[in-house]
């Protein structure tokens, strides 16, 4: 029996990414999303609160499901992520959805987001573009939005989040959801050919090339 399977992906300047489309009447793309071909560069965070890169990704990823960001830890804590864009990007909205009061006295959501971002690719001279104090929503899908202080064009962001919505304890879990950011982002550099065909026990799969897509059956 044969079988073919359909994906579709972005090829980017510096390698593959999973393709966004936007469709009219949506709303607008996160261009923080990993979908946006953003990437995690660094974790800043004390090592006993075991944030890993993994957290980075999940505050990217797409999804407004809250997640344990770091084990038990004072709630004054602050973990800051560091991430590489797609392209320059000048950021118009910031937003965090989802904040919601867990009914725990172990764990609560982060209180304080910072957002900063840097024009250099080597992540240095960042500066504040919106902050904000979160509260939970009255819906679980309500978004928080964060107040924009620069619209600077920007190719590393470092989303900082410390505090907690409600330091019930001397140590807790802090948890998070996702960061979003719209805006505009310049078109992404493509590479101009591509192909491949990998073969292996059981596995077939074909790659090629077209515009900024690639197509490939398996």
């Amino acid at each position: 029996m044969q079988w073919r399977r359909a994906m579709r992906f972005c090829a980017f300047g510096g390698g593959l990414g999973v393709g966004a489309i936007a469709v009219a009447g949506e709303a607008p793309p996160n261009l923080l999303s990993f979908a946006q071909g953003t990437l995690p560069l660094a974790v800043e965070a004390d090592a006993a609160a075991r944030v890993r890169t993994e957290h980075a990704i999940r505050a990217i990823d797409g999804s407004t499901r809250v997640y344990a960001l770091t084990a038990p830890v004072p709630p004054s804590t602050t973990v800051a992520f560091v991430y590489a864009l797609a392209a320059p990007t000048v950021f118009e909205r910031f937003s965090v959805p989802g904040v919601r009061e867990t009914p725990s006295p172990s764990q609560t959501f982060v209180r304080e987001v910072k957002v900063f971002g840097s024009p250099s690719t080597s992540g240095t001279e960042f500066v504040l573009l919106a902050s904000g104090t979160l509260a939970a929503g009255a819906r679980p899908d309500d978004a928080i939005e964060l107040a924009v202080h620069r619209r600077d064009r920007v190719r590393r962001v470092r989303v900082e989040l410390s505090g907690a919505l409600d330091p019930a304890r001397p140590a807790l879990t802090l948890e998070f959801s996702e960061i979003v950011g719209e805006g505009r982002q310049e078109d992404v550099p493509t590479r101009s050919a591509f192909a491949g065909v990998w073969q292996g026990r059981g596995v077939a799969l074909a790659l090629s090339l077209d515009g900024a897509v690639v197509a490939g059956w398996g």
